[in-house]
C-alpha cells in the first residue's frame, strides 16, 4: 500500500494554519485529511482547551499525550491517507514528527504572520487566550530551527493564495528535504534551542534518553 502525502503546517497560535488547511482541502485535486493536533489535545473533557486559558495542571497529562500525536497522525499516512498536519511544534516535537513520519514524504511549511495581525485575530476570536501569540513570538521557539521546505505569510496573502503557493510547490514534484535535515541534527543541539515543556514531551517518547 503506498503511503499518503503529507503537508505539515507549523506556526504560532492564530497564524492562520486552520484557515490554510481548509483552503488546501478545497484547492488540492485529491482528498486530504485535516490532522489538527489541537483536536487530539482536547479529546478529554477533563482537559480544558489550551487556547481558552482555563487554569489546569499540564504536567499531569501533557507529555504523554503530546508525545503520542506524531505517531497517531503517521499511522493515518502509513495506511495511504493524505494529510494536512497542523501544530504549534517546538524543535523537539518537530523531531518527534520526523521520527514518526520516517516512511513518508513530508512537505514542511512554516506559517508566518506578524505580531500586530496575530493580536488582532486573538481579539476577534472568542476561542483564543489574549497574549498567547505575543508570548510565543517573543519566546521565539516555534521557528527556532529555521528549517522548512516552504514559507507562507498569511498576513501578506489570504489563505487561498497561500494554498496555491503550496500546490505549485507540490506540482513541481521536487522532493522535500526539511524533515531529513531535521533528522540529521543532533538531539543535544536541538535540546539547547528549546524549553522545558518541549523537553518533557520528547522524553515521554524517549524514556531512556540521557542528554
Amino acid at each position: 500500500m503506498p503511503v499518503g502525502k503529507v503537508i505539515f503546517l507549523n506556526g504560532v497560535t492564530s497564524s492562520g494554519k486552520s484557515s490554510l488547511a481548509g483552503a488546501l482541502q478545497r484547492t488540492l485535486g485529491e482528498p486530504y485529511l485535516h490532522a489538527d493536533a489541537d483536536t487530539v489535545k482536547e479529546m478529554s473533557l477533563g482537559i480544558p482547551p489550551a487556547e481558552r486559558g482555563e487554569a489546569f495542571e499540564r504536567a499531569a497529562f501533557m507529555p504523554g499525550l503530546y508525545a503520542a500525536i506524531p505517531g497517531c497522525f503517521a499511522a493515518l499516512a502509513l495506511f495511504g491517507n493524505n494529510l494536512i498536519v497542523e501544530d504549534v511544534a517546538r524543535p523537539l516535537q518537530l523531531r518527534n514528527y520526523t521520527e514518526s513520519f520516517a516512511g513518508c514524504e513530508v512537505l514542511l511549511v512554516s506559517v508566518r504572520c506578524h505580531l500586530e495581525e496575530l493580536e488582532r485575530r486573538e481579539r476577534e476570536r472568542a476561542d483564543r487566550q489574549i497574549g498567547r501569540a505575543r508570548e510565543q513570538v517573543e519566546q521565539g521557539i516555534v521557528h527556532a530551527l529555521d528549517i522548512q521546505d516552504l514559507e507562507v505569510d498569511t498576513a501578506r496573502e489570504p489563505a487561498e493564495a497561500c494554498a496555491l503557493t503550496i500546490k505549485r510547490r507540490l506540482d513541481l514534484g521536487a522532493r522535500p528535504t526539511a524533515f531529513a535535515r531535521l533528522s540529521a541534527m543532533s538531539i543535544e543541539r536541538i535540546w539547547r534551542m528549546t524549553d522545558a515543556m518541549d523537553r518533557s514531551i520528547y522524553q515521554a517518547a524517549h524514556p531512556d534518553l540521557r542528554v
